[in-house]
Formats: C-alpha cells, sequence, structure tokens
C-alpha cells in the first residue's frame, strides 16, 4: 500500500480536509459577503420568500451555518431589526450556490394607514365593468333593377380525402420540484393609524408564522396570541404553487367555537374565498372598555360569514353574513339590566354597496329593530323602538334631556293597546364619524355627544334607587 493511499483511507485525516475545505468556503464567502452581487442575490432569494422587498447595508456570520443582516431597509410602513438565514452548506458546495433553508424576522412592525385603504377602495369601486361591444348587423346589399335570375350551383367533384399524417406523442415533461424554505416571523405587531383615530392608535401584537421546509408544498401555523386573558389562537396554513390555503380549522375561543377555512391565490389579482363560524359554548361577558360601570352579557350567539372576490379589486368582493343570539343582557352596575330574549342581523356586501335587510332585538317590555343601506362613503341605518308604557315614559325623559332638535314627538301609540314607537336614525361618513338624528330633516347629533350627555342626564335626575 502506498504512502498516498493510506493517508485517503484515513478518516480523520479526510475529516480534516473536509474541515478545510469548509473553512475556505467560509472565507471566501465572507470576503464576498458584503460585495454588490452577494447583496442583490441576498436580496432577491429573501424577497422571493417573505414576498417584503428590502435591502440591508451590512451582513455578518453569526454561526456556522447563519447569517444575520442587519441595517434592513423596508420602506416607510415596515421596519424589521434584522434578519437571520440558515444555509445548507452542503448543498451549496455540491451545487455551488446560494442554498437557503430557514428566514427567520424577529419583531418586524407593519403601519397600514387605513386613510390610503379606503382610497383605494373608493377608486376600485368607481371601476365599472364595461359590458363587450355589441356587433353590428351588415346592411344587406341594395336590390338593382336589372338583376339576374339565380341559377343552380354547378356540382363539383370533391378531392379524395387524404389519410391524415399520424403524429407522434410529444413526450412529457419532467415535473420540476421546488424548493420551499422554512420561514419564521416572530412577535409581529401590525400598527392600523389613520387621521380620525386617537393618538394611541390601534395595534394587534403577537402575530406569528412558522412554516416548515418542503417540496412542491410548505406547511405551517398561524398564530396570534393577546395579553388580553392571554388568548391565543392558531391556525394551520399550507402554501402549494401560488396559493396560500387555510385549511377548515376549530377552536375555542373565550367560550365560543371559531371555525375558520379559505384560500387565496397569489396572483396579481388575490383571489380569495374563506368561510367562517362563531358559536357560543357557554354565556359570556364583555366589558365595555372605556366604561367600567357597563358590561354585556350573552347566553347563546351563532355567526356564520362568506366571503369571496379579489383583494386588488374590493369592488368585487361578495360576503354573506347572519347572526343569531340569545338571551343579549347590557347590564349596569348601579342601573340594573335588561333581557333581550333573541336577536337577530343579516349582513349583504356586494359591488361595493353595504346592506343590512333587518336586525332586531326583541323583548316584551323592549325592542329594537330596522335595517340599513350605504357604501364606504355614507352609510345610513333606521331604528324603530317599540315599548311600553313604562319604557315610553323612561325614554320620553330621556330624549327631552339629550335636547336632539325634532319637531316630532318622541315617542307615537301604535294600534296595539299600550304599545308605542320612535324612529332614530344613524349616519356613518368619514368625514364625521356616527352621527344620530330623531328627524334626519333636522341637525345631526354626534352620537359620542349623545353617549355622554346620557350618561350625565341618567346619574343625575333620571332613576331613583328604587325604581
Amino acid at each position: 500500500m502506498s504512502w498516498g493511499q493510506k493517508n485517503i483511507r484515513n478518516p480523520r485525516r479526510i475529516l480534516v480536509f473536509c474541515l478545510l475545505l469548509t473553512l475556505i468556503f467560509l472565507s471566501v464567502f465572507l470576503l464576498t459577503l458584503n460585495s454588490t452581487y452577494v447583496r442583490k442575490k441576498v436580496e432577491q432569494r429573501v424577497t422571493r420568500i417573505t414576498q417584503i422587498p428590502f435591502h440591508y447595508k451590512k451582513a455578518q456570520l453569526t454561526a456556522v451555518n447563519q447569517i444575520t443582516l442587519k441595517e434592513v431597509a423596508c420602506g416607510k410602513n415596515t421596519s424589521i431589526p434584522e434578519i437571520k438565514i440558515d444555509l445548507n452548506l452542503m448543498k451549496s458546495l455540491r451545487t455551488r450556490e446560494l442554498t437557503i433553508q430557514r428566514v427567520t424576522v424577529d419583531s418586524p412592525h407593519i403601519s397600514i394607514d387605513l386613510d390610503k385603504l379606503e382610497q383605494k377602495l373608493k377608486e376600485s369601486a368607481k371601476k365599472q365593468i364595461k359590458p363587450p361591444a355589441v356587433a353590428l348587423a351588415q346592411s344587406l346589399p341594395k336590390k338593382t333593377p336589372n338583376a339576374k335570375p339565380l341559377t343552380a350551383p354547378v356540382t363539383k367533384k370533391s378531392p379524395k380525402k387524404k389519410a391524415p399524417k399520424t403524429v407522434k406523442p410529444v413526450p412529457k415533461v419532467a415535473e420540476i420540484n421546488r424548493h420551499y424554505p422554512a420561514l419564521s416571523v416572530n412577535n409581529s405587531t401590525l400598527i392600523f393609524h389613520s387621521k380620525r383615530l386617537p393618538k394611541e392608535r390601534f395595534t394587534l401584537t403577537g402575530v406569528s408564522i412558522d412554516t416548515k421546509a418542503g417540496t412542491n408544498s410548505s406547511q405551517g401555523v398561524l398564530r396570534w396570541k393577546s395579553s388580553h386573558k392571554e388568548t391565543e389562537i392558531e391556525f394551520p396554513i399550507a402554501l402549494e404553487g401560488k396559493k396560500l390555503s387555510i385549511p377548515k380549522h376549530t377552536q375555542e375561543i373565550l367560550g365560543t367555537k371559531l371555525t375558520l377555512g379559505g384560500s387565496i391565490g397569489l396572483i396579481s389579482a388575490l383571489p380569495c374565498a374563506f368561510e367562517m363560524q362563531v358559536q357560543s359554548t357557554k354565556p359570556v361577558a364583555y366589558h365595555l372598555p372605556n366604561d367600567d360601570m357597563l358590561s354585556v352579557h350573552l347566553d347563546a350567539l351563532a355567526t356564520q360569514l362568506r366571503i369571496r372576490g379579489q383583494l386588488s379589486a374590493p369592488h368585487t368582493l361578495q360576503a354573506i353574513s347572519q347572526s343569531h343570539l340569545a338571551n343579549f343582557t347590557p347590564h349596569h352596575k348601579t342601573r340594573g339590566e335588561h333581557n333581550f330574549e333573541t336577536g337577530r342581523i343579516d349582513i349583504r356586501l356586494f359591488n361595493g354597496q353595504i346592506h343590512i335587510p333587518s336586525f332586531a332585538l326583541q323583548s316584551e317590555e323592549l325592542s329594537l329593530m330596522g335595517n340599513g343601506m350605504g357604501s364606504i362613503d355614507e352609510f345610513n341605518l333606521v331604528c324603530r323602538t317599540i315599548t311600553n308604557d313604562i319604557w315610553q315614559e323612561h325614554g320620553t325623559k330621556l330624549i327631552h334631556g339629550l335636547r336632539i332638535p325634532s319637531k316630532l314627538r318622541p315617542f307615537s301609540p301604535l294600534e296595539t293597546e299600550e304599545r308605542f314607537f320612535n324612529d332614530s336614525y344613524l349616519r356613518i361618513t368619514p368625514a364625521t364619524g356616527v352621527e344620530f338624528s330623531l328627524n334626519p330633516k333636522k341637525k345631526w347629533t354626534s352620537l359620542g355627544t349623545c353617549w355622554k350627555s346620557a350618561k350625565t342626564f341618567l346619574v343625575r335626575e333620571l332613576w331613583t334607587e328604587e325604581q
């Protein structure tokens, strides 16, 4: 046995040779890591995985097979502290290309401008699908006075048909296996802001996405963990080709059973179809965030929602929602409570128009029912209140205390004995918010102002402790 063969068969020398080869590769990679060519390649690969375009200024090798991108710039609406990339070194050495095994994005902040979204919705609603042009009928030729009579056509012998040539079948092209690297987005924050929202804005924190690496498809989990009562929502997701789907999954959250399923096409039109069902499993209570004295109790709730259309063109979205509830009870710590035995609401969305055919909260002493219709520019809703004589007296005092301008009587008698009714109107516009009126031809009053006036009036002089 020669000296060369003996060294090659020595396992220690083989291990040292592999380590040296790896170190040489890493050294060359470190030297070219911050070069323009490698930076462009890394940005393209990671953008294809995360669907977030970005640029970075500095890259470091934090582990043997991990790169950390720092000073990441994603634009005005997105901020990412750093991005970690796990590499497959063996495959990179074999193919001489950068092979990504996992991309980790920690604590991204995504800002969503509701004003721009509203403007996009308005522009999309103005678009109308034009019908195809009607083909014009061809004009008939004019009759001439010296027209010759028509003669029978002369039959000609048809040539013999040749046998069709046999075409060889085209061989099938082998399917290309597409590799999906793993993706982890941890503890992301979604910030919704608008000029009409208060300074604190609406923030959704704790959203995470975790997918596994796969060939031709990738499975993962969409997770949201809230600090309120330690609520955690988790749904499976699957990516296959240009389709992101959520398999039908049921989870119990705060005493309700939530079932969600649907899909989104990852193409320019972004076609989508979703179905959601909410059903309460036990009585629940909700406390209003800005009022510790008032809470709402609910024994049973059943809601079904279906949405389909194209997200890139919101005017194509169609939605149907139906909700039923039982024993809906607003409760005040000092003023008591009232129980509505049944309730329902139906909502339709079609061609940018929102339609509420009917809604109702019904009880023996007090009932609310009505309907509404409108768009994103203006939505109008009318509500009829039907009461007995006791609630009619309390309602009349409250309306007079609010000092809402109206020439109409607060409550008018119905044909039914000891029953009274009153019609109130709500108007929602982006400029003025929610407004309330007893007579739409008169002045509209902000609903927030009415709510504060009602609480002040009730505390001051409406009901006594005995009532």
